[in-house]
This record gives C-alpha cells, sequence and structure tokens, in this order.
C-alpha cells in the first residue's frame, strides 16, 4: 500500500480532473496514513494525510465532507504527534470554520487544548477545556471549599461502596460518544489544574468518576481512578486509596491504551 500511494504521490494532484478519481487518491492516502499510525509512524503518516488533502476537489468541504472530516481530523492528530505546530493550527481551523456541528470539531479541538498544555499555555488550555465540556453539558463547578469537596467525595464513595473491582474490571463500556469526549477533555485537565488550581482538581477527578459509573468504562477511566486513589490517600484512606490506584493499573492492563498508560502507572 505504502508503495503505491508513494507512486501515486509523485505526480501532479492537478492532472487529474476526474473528481472521482481525486478522491479515490484521497481515500489511498487516507487507508496509508492510517495504516502509519497504527505503526507508531506519525512523520508519514502526515505526509499521506497532507497529499490526500491536496488531490480532494475544490469544493471538497461540499462535495466530499466526510472524507474531508477524516483527512484533516487524522492531519490535525499527526501534526500533534510530531509536533508541527503551524500544521495543526492551519488544519484546525480549517475544521472549525467548516464542521457542520460541534460533534465534528471535537477532534481538533481536542489536539488543539493538548498544543496549548504542551506550549505551557495552561489557563488558556484549562479555559478552552472548560468551554468544550459545558457544550457537551459537563457545567463543571470551578470554585468549591474544601468541606464542599469533602461532601463530593463521600457521595461518590457511596456510589461505589457496592461495587466491587471484578465489577468495575467487567464494566459496560461507555458508547456515548459526547461523554467519550467529555472524558477525554477531563482527563487532559488533570495536570494543568495541578500546576495551577489544585482547589478545582478534584472536582474534575470525580465528575471522571461519575461519568464512568454512570455511563461506562473508557480507557481515560483509569487516569480518573488513579487520580482519585491518591487523593483518598492524601485523606489518611491509604486502604481504599491503593483499592483505587491498583484498579487503574488493571484498567490500563485490560484495554491496552498506549495514550493512557504512562500517566496511569505513574
Amino acid at each position: 500500500l505504502f508503495t503505491a500511494v508513494d507512486q501515486i504521490n509523485r505526480g501532479d494532484p492537478t492532472v487529474i480532473v476526474n473528481p472521482e478519481q481525486r478522491s479515490l487518491v484521497a481515500t489511498l492516502n487516507l487507508q496509508a496514513g492510517k495504516k502509519a499510525m497504527e505503526m507508531s509512524d506519525y512523520l508519514s503518516a502526515l505526509s499521506f494525510f497532507e497529499y490526500g488533502i491536496s488531490f480532494l476537489q475544490e469544493r471538497h468541504w461540499q462535495q466530499d465532507y466526510d472524507l474531508s472530516l477524516e483527512l484533516f481530523n487524522c492531519s490535525t492528530k499527526s501534526a500533534y504527534a510530531v509536533g508541527d505546530q503551524d500544521k495543526l493550527k492551519l488544519r484546525s481551523d480549517e475544521v472549525l470554520a467548516f464542521g457542520r456541528c460541534f460533534e465534528d470539531k471535537l477532534i481538533v479541538l481536542y489536539y488543539f487544548v493538548s498544543a496549548l498544555c504542551d506550549a505551557c499555555l495552561l489557563n488558556e488550555a484549562i479555559a478552552k477545556a472548560i468551554w468544550v465540556l459545558s457544550m457537551l453539558g459537563e457545567n463543571l463547578h470551578q470554585t468549591s471549599s474544601r468541606d464542599e469537596t469533602l461532601i463530593l467525595v463521600e457521595e461518590t464513595k457511596k456510589m461505589l461502596i457496592e461495587v466491587s473491582d471484578d465489577d468495575l474490571l467487567n464494566y459496560n463500556l461507555m458508547t456515548d460518544s459526547s461523554k467519550i469526549m467529555a472524558m477525554k477533555f477531563l482527563s487532559r485537565l488533570e495536570v494543568p489544574l495541578v500546576m495551577t488550581n489544585s482547589d478545582f482538581f478534584p472536582i474534575v477527578v470525580l465528575q471522571m468518576v461519575k461519568l464512568t459509573l454512570l455511563h461506562g468504562m473508557t480507557p481515560m477511566s483509569a487516569i480518573g481512578f488513579v487520580y482519585f486513589g491518591s487523593m483518598l490517600a492524601s485523606l489518611g484512606q491509604l486502604r481504599e486509596g491503593y483499592r483505587f490506584a491498583n484498579l487503574a493499573k488493571k484498567l490500563v492492563q485490560r484495554f491496552g491504551s498506549k495514550e493512557m498508560a504512562g500517566e496511569g502507572i505513574a
């Protein structure tokens, strides 16, 4: 696949005038880029996605929307992975301009927030993530006293009191796409909040645990549980803290998520 697509890409995209043929070549580049991503070769993946975009027809957002959206989303992800901030902004801006609904913009928004975190623009990243979460129906109370937070901790513990570790390890998977994306944005908030707003941090952790219990398990659930365990340990509840930290490790093993493994194990 790589060799064949690379040979096609050596030609001039403007030579192909047939819209169906242009879409076919763009689709082949999309397939090659995804295969490269599976091999963790994001530099090659980005090249394939960019070639795919170059083969799209002029009015591709109107005439080939689904293919365009997937190519631009994948290009944004690959650009983030290789640290190409200019390309990330270029492609994400276009999705934000031409995406037909808010849900179609979530992937590029996620990588945009991630890039802000990596650039140490933490307050800007937090503000953007909170805005996205509010659009997803997750309105978080950013100011809570210690007593209010402790009440929320106890409420969360009550939700877990009759749920065994085996139950959690075999919990139903989350299927609501908006809740899955909410979990991704919540997990992305954890580190910047630890560094800038430790009072708000527990609210995000507890929301991740709550969403997991109400809507099902995702790879990001491990992050919620490991931080929940850390919170309990800091309150002197060492046995319960160890339980949830150990559960998070098992969840990482269950999902095999490279994205979450580092933070969960740490």
